[in-house]
């Protein structure tokens, strides 16, 4: 059965402001009779939704009484949450909607509502969140964007099955390192606030599929962002980036990465022609190389000029030599270990090494652009520099100067056979 209604939005004649809420409530609980006796599954709380002519403690007393799951409070003008809502009775409730209201924090006894999964709180003035918030063992959404908070609790790994976390227009300076412990995350939303660094540990989230940075301070972003092989979605607009990670480029499953308006970003670096044309990747790279990376302190050894292309170059790299040039360079001694630990590490037991020696075997900086070769790069190589279509350069990385004319030859035999 299927009933179509329109409810006029003009009040009649003769009606009171409260008769005719008091009428509209009481059309809308017929309705809902009639879903319920169709086997409907829609929560009866829907009734109230956003009326502001509702009065909370009515909304909890039915909640109670017919047993709903889904409670909508939003635009209440609540200052706290009610206590009534906060007793055992309500340890069945799996949603609860909060959107603008005036709370400015959370009681440690929201930890009683163990069957919640969507907590929705965007749209408050909330400053902090009880370390109680960790208790919903359940929650797979949690959105607090736009309200005041300064901080997360660093226990917010604690959360076995959040899936969402939306955190957009606060004003968050870091994020605690626990966050890599949320392994079934897979959206981050992280808009407009104050971060200046990403923790490296977000690399564990291995079930990340979006990621948006949008709006912060953002000076760099870790390169191990590389191993999250479900990565699709990375946004980064609008920050103070210098260099993406190279081997960005190579995670395929990455369709989209937005890193418009980012002043003192002049070039993009990678080994691009094995994964496709390094700007397909990208989605907007307007509004970046306007600033001088200078005025952010990156030293001036980082800055790596060839054939009039300027790039940033990733902290790890402390040598590079454009392939041109004839002068022949050892290699740092660190630089020949970690790829002779990286070539052997099937004989090798490295898993004795210390953590952060294998954090960095398990994500070079970039490999060797060769298709034919492939060997890690981690803090020098060889390098070439051609022009893109586009505000940016292009500039290519060889683990040793035999795999550029290799390379050369094996491009024009590609042309000549097209």
């Amino acid at each position: 059965m299927l009933i179509v209604v329109v409810w006029p939005t003009l009040r009649p004649t003769g009606y009171s402001t409260k008769n005719w809420q008091e009428a509209y409530l009481a059309f809308v609980k017929l309705i809902h009779k009639c879903e319920v006796m169709q086997g409907t599954t829609r929560p009866a709380s829907f009734i109230t939704e956003d009326c502001e002519a509702s009065e909370t403690d009515d909304i909890l007393r039915d909640a109670l009484k017919d047993g709903h799951t889904i409670l909508h409070l939003n635009y209440k003008g609540l200052q706290q949450l009610p206590p009534l809502l906060l007793d055992k009775s309500f340890d069945k409730v799996k949603k609860l909607f909060l959107k603008r209201n005036r709370l400015t924090t959370l009681p440690a006894s929201i930890g009683f509502l163990q069957s919640l999964t969507v907590l929705y709180l965007p749209s408050n003035n909330i400053s902090s969140l009880p370390n109680e918030i960790c208790e919903l063992k359940q929650l797979e959404c949690l959105d607090v964007s736009q309200n005041c908070l300064l901080s997360l609790p660093s226990n917010v790994g604690q959360l076995p099955n959040l899936e969402k976390l939306h955190l957009s227009s606060n004003a968050l300076t870091e994020l605690p390192e626990e966050i890599g412990q949320l392994q079934s995350l897979k959206v981050l939303i992280v808009t407009n606030n104050q971060l200046e660094n990403l923790p490296e540990t977000i690399c564990r989230c291995m079930k990340l599929n979006t990621l948006h940075v949008d709006k912060n301070r953002l000076h760099r972003i870790p390169h191990e962002l590389n191993k999250l092989r479900d990565l699709k979605e990375l946004s980064l607009m609008g920050n103070l980036l210098t260099h993406i990670p190279m081997l960005l480029v190579a995670n395929s499953s990455l369709t989209c990465v937005n890193i418009t308006n980012n002043p003192y970003l002049v070039t993009l670096l990678g080994n691009s022609h094995q994964f496709g044309a390094i700007h397909s990747v990208y989605s907007n790279i307007s509004g970046c190389g306007f600033r001088d990376p200078l005025d952010l302190g990156v030293k001036p050894r980082q800055i790596f000029k060839i054939n009039n292309c300027r790039a940033v170059l990733p902290p790890q790299m402390k040598l590079i030599w454009p392939a041109t040039d004839g002068i022949q360079q050892p290699y740092p001694l660190l630089e020949l270990s970690l790829r002779a630990c990286f070539k052997f590490k099937k004989l090798l037991n490295i898993q004795q090494l210390p953590d952060p020696i294998l954090r960095v075997l398990d994500c070079p900086v970039a490999v060797c652009a060769h298709a034919d070769c492939g060997v890690p790069i981690y803090t020098s190589s060889f390098a070439i520099a051609e022009q893109i279509k586009g505000p940016v350069n292009k500039v290519t990385l060889f683990h040793r100067k035999q795999c550029v004319p290799l390379l050369i030859l094996r491009l024009l035999d590609q042309s000549f056979q097209l």
